[in-house]
């Protein structure tokens, strides 16, 4: 078991070669790692630049397209006022010569017929403006193909120099890549002297991540304290709220019961004032009777004669 357990330094890096092929130097190294990044690199960017080269071919083209198909249509625009006063010209020639041909012929012999009637005439007109008309046409779409031909020509003159200029930063690159594979060897010499460093540091890194995981768990357990926390100072005050709210209502309901507890004793006061003064009012009254009936007793017995009733006591009443 022992035999066949590996040293770690053979885990960590297995050898792609034996003693025999260091010897007899039969041994063809595999490509790096990094080798293979920077072939990927470089395949990577002269896709990405022949990807943009036709992507910028390609709207180049578009747009010369559309130049030029402005350009014949602008022409073939202003072609058929061209053609309409050049064919107006030659008409009115035309018209002169059958005139004077006509005039002619008319009087050499006056009883033949001419052999082209009207209606002929002006489908040979319309016929040779049609021809014309495609031939002008024509010609400005040749001298636009022309045109187009002598712009791509300028531009794969500007392609092939600019393709000739990556090609040389290519090779530029593939130089610097060279360069780079001997620092790499030299590299991977030196690495295997910082083994044994880089063993203690992965310990060390290993105690470290233990104390994390366990700093970890009680930062957990701290949030879980810190969130049941929060949910219970929210319930708290939910129940503030609550409380105020219900205290709230009590103390408008209280102030409302005293109000119209307030209202009643007014009420029941200014009714007793009432009464209290009715009863005045009815006292007075009955006071007023009272000293016109004494005033009439008064009255009634001073009226009597003191002989008849000699012992008759005069009677004084003094008005309350």
């Amino acid at each position: 078991m022992e035999a066949e357990k590996k040293h770690w330094v053979e885990e960590l890096f297995s050898p792609h070669f034996s003693a025999e092929d260091f010897l007899y130097h039969s041994f063809e190294p595999d490509q790096l790692e990094s080798e293979k990044l920077s072939d990927k690199r470089a395949k990577a960017v002269e896709t990405i630049y022949h990807t943009a080269l036709y992507n910028t071919q390609q709207a180049e083209k578009e747009k010369r397209k559309a130049f030029l198909s402005k350009m014949i249509v602008r022409d073939y625009v202003s072609l058929p006022e061209q053609i309409n006063t050049k064919q107006s010209n030659t008409d009115q020639c035309q018209t002169c010569c059958l005139c004077g041909k006509v005039n002619t012929f008319s009087a050499a012999n006056n009883e033949d017929n001419c052999i082209w009637d009207e209606n002929e005439l002006n489908i040979l007109r319309d016929e040779i403006k049609k021809t014309q008309t495609e031939q002008s046409y024509l010609k400005v779409h040749l001298d636009a193909c022309k045109r187009e031909t002598s712009e791509l020509k300028s531009r794969n003159c500007k392609t092939v120099q600019e393709l000739e200029e990556a090609r040389a930063s290519l090779s530029a690159s593939q130089r610097k890549n060279e360069c780079k594979k001997v620092l790499i060897k030299q590299m991977q010499k030196d690495l295997l002297k910082k083994d044994a460093m880089i063993q203690a540091l992965r310990k060390d890194m290993h105690e470290k991540c233990v104390e994390v995981s366990s700093l970890n768990k009680h930062l957990a357990k701290a949030k879980q304290d810190i969130l049941g926390l929060q949910l219970k100072n929210e319930d708290f005050e939910k129940q503030l709220k609550t409380l105020k709210k219900q205290q709230e209502f009590k103390s408008v309901a209280l102030v409302d019961k005293l109000k119209l507890e307030h209202n009643l004793q007014l009420n029941k006061l200014h009714r007793e004032i009432k009464a209290v003064k009715e009863e005045i009012t009815s006292e007075k009254l009955q006071h007023d009777r009272d000293i016109v009936a004494l005033d009439s007793l008064r009255k009634h017995f001073s009226s009597l004669s003191v002989n008849s009733s000699p012992n008759f006591a005069h009677l004084n009443v003094t008005p309350h």
